[in-house]
């Protein structure tokens, strides 16, 4: 909706009419180079917004379901599965698309694994009590997304997930989809989508990271919700196909700069609402 409307007003300014054309800022179906990714996106000193929002994210979910064991694809240097650690989740494993330096991962060598996402097909048969993979799926070509979610759900029946939205630039972000594009793929996979963990975060947000709180789900397997529920209390745990879409106040100002600067800068992406 703020999408449409701020493009009205600049087309009416213009006397001009914009079409959107394509989903994403490159081809879907481009290969990405997850390299770039290294030692060198890694800063010495990490963010202090990292932890705090991987803590309240943690926070909020064992209020609901309490992992043991924790897998996270697309782990980057492992400060999520850290915070999992901390939290008293005993057994963790982290993938990413790089091979990270042992100085840089803040997990233990034995609990990363290098693997080429594009072409990852999960086949071990354990499983997990917690599966999750936070901005990276939109680092995968379109026509690979539905295998990157099915390898998701073939590691647990609980996903913590959240995905670049249209819009939303960064290195590399080749399908940046919106929420119900991802809801839609893990329903085909037998999985429902509960979003208790946004609004949780609202009194939090000077300490959480602007794409969390804009995309950040939780998905559990049809035939396991009564866990999440039980543990609800009555407290209005409810499913969701279509979970609200916003752009988080950072965002916005990203994208009117943009406009300030490019006035086709809509004309980049076709994205449907």
């Amino acid at each position: 909706m703020f999408i449409k409307l701020i493009r009205k007003i600049f087309e009416r300014k213009y006397n001009i009419k914009r079409k959107f054309k394509n989903a994403n800022k490159t081809q879907k179906n481009t290969s990405v180079d997850l390299s770039v990714y290294n030692t060198q996106y890694y800063p010495v000193t990490d963010n202090p917004l990292k932890f705090s929002s991987a803590r309240h994210i943690i926070s909020v979910i064992n209020k609901y379901y309490k992992p043991r064991s924790v897998i996270d694809m697309g782990c980057g240097n492992g400060i999520f599965l850290k915070c999992w650690e901390e939290s008293g989740v005993s057994e963790i494993l982290g993938l990413d698309g790089n091979n990270i330096n042992d100085d840089e991962l803040y997990i233990s060598r034995d609990k990363f694994k290098s693997v080429n996402f594009e072409n990852y097909i999960n086949q071990s048969d354990k499983k997990y009590d917690l599966a999750m993979s936070c901005e990276v799926a939109e680092h995968i070509p379109e026509k690979k997304a539905l295998m990157f979610v099915k390898n998701l759900c073939s590691f647990s029946d609980f996903i913590l997930f959240s995905a670049a939205i249209p819009y939303q630039d960064g290195l590399n972000h080749i399908n940046c989809q919106p929420l119900k594009y991802w809801v839609d793929l893990f329903y085909k996979q037998g999985y429902a989508c509960f979003d208790f963990i946004r609004p949780q975060l609202f009194n939090k947000h000077e300490d959480i990271f602007s794409w969390y709180m804009q995309n950040i789900l939780f998905f559990c397997k049809n035939d396991r919700k009564s866990v999440l529920l039980q543990n609800a209390g009555g407290g209005g745990l409810n499913e969701t196909n279509n979970p609200l879409m916003f752009y988080h106040a950072s965002r916005v100002k990203i994208i009117i700069e943009q406009l300030r600067q490019d006035i086709n800068y809509f004309q980049k992406d076709q994205v449907t609402f």
